[in-house]
Parts: C-alpha cells; structure tokens; sequence
C-alpha cells in the first residue's frame, strides 16, 4: 500500500492517472477529476457519489480504464485507496478553468510520495512556490511549465537542475531570472523546450550558456530586450533549433539575423517588432526549411518581400504593420504556393491589384486585409477563388460594398468574417450572405 495526501487544496482538483495510482485523498474537495484509472479500489468515506448521470455505490472498483468526474456539489472529505502497489501518475496540473488554483511548497511537499513517477507538472501560475517546494519534484519529470511563477529566480533554477531529464522548461514571466541562472539550466542537456519570455535580465552573455543545450529545438525570447546580435552569434551553435521567438527583442539588427543562417532546421522564426528592415530579411532567404515567418511592425519594403520568394516552404506569414510593403511586394508572393496563412493588417498601400497576386495562393485558409483601405468590390471579387479560404478579415475596408460581399458566396470553406467598418456593406447583403454560407460566422459587422 502507497499512501500520500492531498491536503489544504482548493475546491477542486484534476489529476491524470494511469494504471494504479496514489492513495489516500484527505480534503474537503468539492469535485475531483481523475483521468484514464484503473486497478483501483475506493471507498468514499461520506457515502455514493453521481458521475454522468449514474449513482455509485460507497464502493468502485477500477477494472478497465476511465475517466472519472465526481459530483461537483457533493463535499469528499476523505477518499481512500484501498488497494494501489504502485503509483503511475504520469501528468499533474491545476483544473482547468480553476484561474485562481495557485499550487504551494506545502502541496508538493505533501504529494510528494504519490508522484515518483511523474512526467509532466504544470505549476503555471503559482506565485507563491520556492525552492522549498521545488525540491520535492521527481528526477522522473520531463515536462515543466513555471510560467508566472513570480518567486522563481536563480535559486529556484538550482532545485530545476537536479531534474536531468527534463526535456521542456517554461520560465515565461519568471522576472527574476539573470544569467546565472540560465548557467543553471545549462545543465539540462537532455532539454528541447526552452521559454524565457519576459525574462528581461537575461543578456547575451546568459545566451552564451544556453547555447551548450545542443538538443534545443525551441527557444522563446520575448521582449528579452538586452539581447543583441552578440546573443544571437551564440546562439548559431544551437544547430537543432526549429522554433526561435525573438518578439520584441528590440536590439537586435539586421547584421544579426547573418548568424541564423548556420540554423538550417529553422522552421519558425518570428521578429516581430525588431528593428529589422530588407538587408535582415536577405539573410532569411537562406533559410529554406521555414514555414512560418512573423515580421510584424518591421521596417520592411518591397525589395524585402522579394527576398521571401526564396522560402518556398512557408505557409505562414505576417506582415502585420509593414505599412511600406505595395502591391509590387504581393507579386513576389505569387509563387509562395503552400501559403495557408497571410497577415497584411495595415498594409495600406495595398490596392486591387495586388490582391490579384494573391488569387493564385489557392492553399490560403486565412487571410487578414483589415486597415487595406483602398481595396475596394473588385479587389475581393479576385478572392472569390480562394476555395479553401475560412478566415476573412475586411476590417477598415471602407470602399467595399454590398457589390463586394456577394462575391464571397462562392467561398464553400468561410467560416469567420469581420466587416467591421465596412460602413457601405447593408444588413440585406449580410443577411443574404448568411442564407448562402451557413457556416459562416460574422463576427464583427459593419457599424
């Protein structure tokens, strides 16, 4: 017999199990979850319990595997195991939709002996968790989500660093992190999954450690602001990495982006809001293997967007806030065939011709022109070929009218559509529209 507790919790609780688990629950739970059991035998000391409609009786036994939701009204003060030679729980967090679930030292303390073999642990969140109560994590782990954890700083990251096969770490808004930190982590070398958004201490010298985690694939450096091109030369040894978010990075310059180059397997690069403009984006022609590619708000013109047309892999691409990119730039969009998704919000300069080019992108499924304000009915009459388009998004296009929104019959897949602004568009097109395409959902509609 296996005994652990869970003691001082919320109203609610969500585990996942599998096989045969912990032991005894003691606390005043007003609903507890349990996901894929079997080999269990319970008795629930305050009597049945409902799940789905059926009434249990004080005893269940777990022969086969389920999923098991308690009375959310009814009040366990204690449920015993009484039959469990092993725990098995594999995946452990807060329940979903329960914001205000806030993990403590003393609960990972206390679930402690149940949990030795546990591979993923989501402590998203939990203000309050220290070092204290990150010592009792088992070494089994390989999944751990820390994000928003406020407490967590350089010693926390010592009591991380014992758990050697961790594969995933995410340290998004853990503000105290600094570079001595991340030499820390540096010690996870079986570590793929790295997320130091908002951790704005971190400089290139703390990327100079992290790039000693050759098995990286993923690595989110969102507004870490001190980074600079020097970071990015370190991180060039990172020769596995498919995923780099630098969102924000605002240090980093276009002879930056040289180093990524040498990082072939790159698949996700995003550089939104980066001082980056078209002699940056020549260097990511190199980069044959991208699929997705966000330059929101960078300083990119036409000559940039023709660099693209190297990357014929890409099927997402943002060109959020590139105000200075025409028509002439979507012509070099044409050949980009695999292009799924296509961002040119506030690309105002953008006219009907250039949404010609972007009739031949029969893959596109989403596509957003909301601040295009000079495409006008036959602009998006040349849209009416994308049959495989489910996302519309005509927000500030004031020059299309009800002429306009017939053509968008012809669009089997539409399923989400904003007109928003589209002051010429009239409640009987919108409702003609609606009969047409009856999955479609228009979200935001002309004021």
């Amino acid at each position: 017999m296996i005994y652990g507790y869970l003691t001082e919790l919320s109203d609610k609780v969500n585990l996942s199990l599998a096989n045969k688990n912990l032991c005894s629950l003691r606390s005043p739970l007003k609903s507890l979850i349990l996901h894929d059991i079997c080999g269990l035998r319970m008795i629930f000391e305050q009597g049945g319990f409902e799940h789905r409609g059926f009434k249990y009786p004080r005893y269940l036994n777990f022969n086969a595997p389920m999923d098991l939701a308690l009375a959310p009204n009814h009040k366990y003060e204690k449920i015993n195991v009484l039959e469990a030679k092993e725990t098995c729980v594999k995946a452990l967090s807060a329940p979903e939709g329960w914001a205000n679930f806030k993990w403590t030292d003393a609960d990972l303390e206390a679930l402690a002996p149940g949990l030795t073999q546990l591979e993923s642990f989501d402590l998203s969140s939990s203000e309050k968790i220290t070092h204290r109560g990150l010592a009792f994590l088992p070494k089994s782990l390989e999944h751990l989500d820390l994000h928003g954890c406020s407490q967590v700083a350089d010693a926390e990251l010592g009591a991380v660093a014992r758990l050697t096969q961790l594969q995933y770490l995410d340290l998004r808004d853990c503000s105290q992190v600094t570079d001595a930190g991340l030499k820390i982590v540096a010690r996870l070398t079986q570590l793929q999954h790295l997320s130091l958004s908002n951790c704005h201490r971190v400089t290139d010298v703390g990327l100079e450690v992290v790039a000693r985690l050759t098995q990286l694939q993923h690595l989110d450096l969102t507004f870490c602001q001190q980074v600079t091109d020097v970071g990015l030369g370190h991180l060039a040894r990172l020769t596995q990495l498919q995923h780099l978010n630098l969102h924000y990075c605002s240090r980093v310059p276009d002879i930056g982006l040289g180093h990524l180059v040498r990082l072939t397997q790159l698949q996700h690069l995003s550089l939104a809001y980066c001082p980056v403009a078209d002699i940056g984006v020549a260097y990511l022609a190199r980069l044959t293997q991208l699929q997705h590619l966000s330059l929101a708000y960078c300083q990119v013109t036409d000559l940039g967007v023709a660099y693209l047309a190297e990357l014929t892999q890409l099927q997402h691409l943002d060109l959020f806030g590139c105000s200075q990119v025409t028509d002439l730039g979507l012509a070099h969009l044409a050949g980009l065939t695999q292009l799924q998704h296509l961002n040119l919000y506030d690309c105002n300069q953008v006219t009907d011709l250039g949404l010609t080019y972007l009739a031949r992108l029969t893959q596109l499924q989403h596509l957003d022109l909301s601040g295009c304000s000079q495409v006008t009915d036959l602009g998006v009459a040349y849209l009416a070929g994308l049959t495989q388009l489910q996302y519309l998004d005509l927000f500030g296009c004031t020059q299309v009218t009800d002429v306009g929104l017939a053509h968008l019959k012809n669009l089997p897949q539409l399923k989400r559509l904003s007109l928003r602004g589209c002051r010429q568009v009239s409640n009987d097109a919108i409702a003609a529209l609606e009969r047409d395409c009856p999955n479609l959902m228009i979200w935001d509609r002309p004021r």
